[in-house]
């Protein structure tokens, strides 16, 4: 993936006619396909390729500029997002999660994958509407910047039990959840 693109250097002086130089604004190079990029690479360029019969380069300024592209692999990272750091919307008095953790992978460029831990991702889960019975409901996450989670988003079963109050969907939300033992 490319993080960042940089050029040397960063302007050229050209000379020409007023009207020449006002028309010019800057220099558009040749697209470069980066598919294929597995480091940081280098391209140079001839200015006088780039420029308009009409301007030429001033003598003291570079004849061409280097773009670098600095590369990061994507890495893969799994965490196992612990139930009880869930925010619960809706009714959870007498929910029960059948797992105590959550699997999750996520990916990243390896600057930033190597600092996040299961306790950088927010998960919340909404049983607002759900009924007494065994449901599977996602999960959402809230990921840091740069992170995105591989394959399908998680989600988890939830056995609701004791009945639901009618003014279930009004309570607040809770971070407070029985996991299978029962604590």
């Amino acid at each position: 993936m490319i993080t960042d693109v940089n050029w040397e250097p960063t302007y050229a002086e050209v000379m020409g006619s007023e009207e020449a130089i006002n028309n010019m604004g800057s220099i558009s190079l040749d697209p470069v396909d980066v598919s294929s990029f597995t480091s940081n690479q280098e391209k140079t360029y001839d200015l006088w390729a780039y420029l308009p019969n009409t301007l030429q380069i001033v003598n003291r300024t570079p004849q061409q500029v280097t773009v670098t592209f600095k590369v990061e692999r994507l890495i893969e990272k799994q965490l196992a997002l612990p139930i009880s750091a869930l925010t619960i919307r809706g009714y959870s008095v007498g929910a029960a999660f059948t797992e105590e953790t959550i699997p999750v992978t996520i990916q990243a460029i390896q600057s930033v994958i190597g600092g996040i831990e299961a306790d950088d991702i927010i998960g919340t889960v909404d049983l607002t509407g759900l009924t007494e019975g065994v449901h599977t409901v996602p999960i959402t996450l809230r990921l840091p910047t740069g992170v995105t989670v591989v394959g399908t988003p998680p989600t988890t079963e939830i056995t609701i039990s004791g009945g639901l109050p009618p003014e279930a969907e009004d309570m607040p939300e809770s971070n407070g959840v029985q996991g299978t033992d029962g604590a």
